[in-house]
């Protein structure tokens, strides 16, 4: 769940894949993996597995800092709009696809040049170790430590590791109420997508739940102590791990201007723009069809006279 091994290894050197789960002919690109191979020298064979893990890049998300550019440096500040970050609103305006991956570190990582969103498909797995008394035994946890806390003592480590492992995994849960679960046509467009994951052996029943069922009536958000649905979220205050990566996926959405008529009936991110433009639209297609009807008639009456 954390990475996935490549299946054909060469001799001197150690691995990973990085595949569409559900096509695995297909590659995918990621920012988050710096290399996908590390060659086994006599430095490396010494490097305790967490820095081993550190050859291929970064497994966990740092969390965002005050005084970070996505509190200051763009026009929202920190904000997430919810209505922005629907599946919805990505599919229909941002035209962004979904891969769905199995490793947890790959979760939310958006390619804006093949516009491609990677979403973890297992999101039980995440539960567990959000809820379970032994996550911090996990080597999760001890990496996410690790990349926080690498100055601290092993004493310091051992009382913060738990809390920051499951603060990141009641996170990524909570991203799946924020692009499905909070917004009913994003629900409907996954169940678009279900006949995919029906090929599958291994299929979530948890991931049907979170994306395929309003949040308001999902009961894991209760048993996680999960924050209250909001309209207006905080990258850094809502979302610490993922806020970054939620922050550039809200950054693209929110740039696209709508072209043609199709694209904006899709676009719901402004709901009072939206009812305001069609209602002019629509009044104002009116008007001119009666004044069309008007022209004729008079010229009708002007012929006869």
């Amino acid at each position: 769940m954390l990475y996935t091994p490549s299946q054909f290894q060469t001799e001197g050197s150690i691995q990973l894949t990085l595949k569409d789960s559900l096509d695995p002919l297909k590659s995918l690109r990621s920012s988050a993996w710096r290399s996908l191979v590390c060659r086994i020298d006599a430095d490396v064979i010494k490097q305790p597995f967490l820095s081993l893990l550190g050859n291929f890049g970064t497994f966990v998300p740092k969390p965002l800092r005050k005084g970070s550019r996505y509190q200051s440096q763009t026009f929202l500040g920190d904000s997430l709009i919810a209505s922005n970050l629907s599946y919805y609103t990505i599919l229909k305006v941002g035209h962004v696809r979904i891969e769905w991956v199995d490793a947890i570190s790959l979760h939310l990582e958006f390619d804006e040049r093949t516009l491609v969103l990677k979403i973890f498909r297992y999101p039980s797995f995440c539960a567990m170790l959000c809820m379970g008394r032994d996550s911090k035994s996990t080597i999760f946890s001890r990496s996410s430590s690790d990349s926080e806390s690498s100055s601290l003592s092993e004493s310091t480590l051992e009382r913060t590791s738990e809390p920051y492992c499951q603060d990141f995994f009641a996170e990524a849960l909570c991203s799946y109420r924020l692009l499905f679960g909070q917004h009913d046509r994003a629900i409907k467009e996954f169940e678009k997508m279900r006949s995919p994951f029906a090929k599958q052996d291994m299929v979530d029943p948890l991931l049907q739940e979170l994306c395929g069922v309003a949040a308001a009536r999902t009961a894991i958000y209760d048993q996680i102590d999960a924050p209250s649905i909001k309209s207006l979220y905080s990258a850094r205050a809502d979302f610490p791990f993922l806020g970054g990566r939620l922050r550039k996926l809200h950054e693209y959405v929110d740039s696209q201007n709508p072209s043609d008529l199709k694209t904006l009936w899709f676009d719901r991110r402004d709901v009072l723009r939206f009812y305001t433009f069609w209602a002019i639209f629509v009044i104002g297609g009116i008007s001119i069809v009666l004044s069309i009807v008007q022209i004729i008639l008079t010229g009708f009456q002007i012929a006869r006279a």
